[in-house]
């Protein structure tokens, strides 16, 4: 940061050195993309993204669901949170922790919950205290939605349990 350039977070970061193309405004457009703040209202009136769709943060829950239907496995990264426990910002904190409450109601009433894991989590802790601006060591919640929840539950303990419950339900071993 100090020599000007910015760089991707882990999960960008990750997609790139795996030789796939990042989502950009013309996907968000499209409707082929979410903004990170769900509704895509800071995409068109802070970024100035005049075509850049607004949603509800219900109706952007079930448009992850639409974006997703043509794939085995999704990540959806939300960031927003961690910048607004990094700035002691307490009442953005909330606001933005409402929105998601309603992202999340409307992915999981779009979804197909019968033939889909969904799993909510966070690399660490730090926006359940923004009494300073720095990560906490507190446990950090989970919430497992829909099939196969019993079984990956039973087997997260750890940030490191998370790919192998994913490649488990993937790519389930055959009897």
């Amino acid at each position: 940061m100090a020599r000007g350039k910015r760089l991707l977070s882990a999960v960008p970061y990750a997609n790139t050195c795996a030789g796939l193309p990042l989502l950009n405004a013309a996907d968000l457009e499209a409707g082929l993309a979410l903004s990170a703040d769900f509704t895509g209202e800071g995409w068109r009136h802070e970024l100035g993204y005049s075509n850049a769709p607004v949603y509800t943060p219900d109706a952007a829950g079930a448009q992850l669901w639409k974006i997703g239907l043509p794939y085995d496995f999704i990540f959806f990264e939300h960031w927003q949170t961690d910048v607004d426990g990094h700035e002691q910002a307490l009442t953005r904190a909330r606001s933005m922790l409402q929105r998601f409450d309603g992202f999340l109601g409307g992915l999981l009433s779009a979804a197909d919950l019968d033939h889909t894991m969904v799993i909510v989590s966070s690399d660490h802790g730090n926006v359940e205290d923004c009494s300073h601006g720095k990560h906490t060591v507190n446990k950090v919640l989970t919430l497992i939605a829909g099939d196969g929840r019993q079984q990956a539950a039973g087997a997260i303990t750890a940030l490191t349990d998370f790919v192998p419950v994913i490649l488990d339900y993937l790519l389930p071993k055959s009897s």
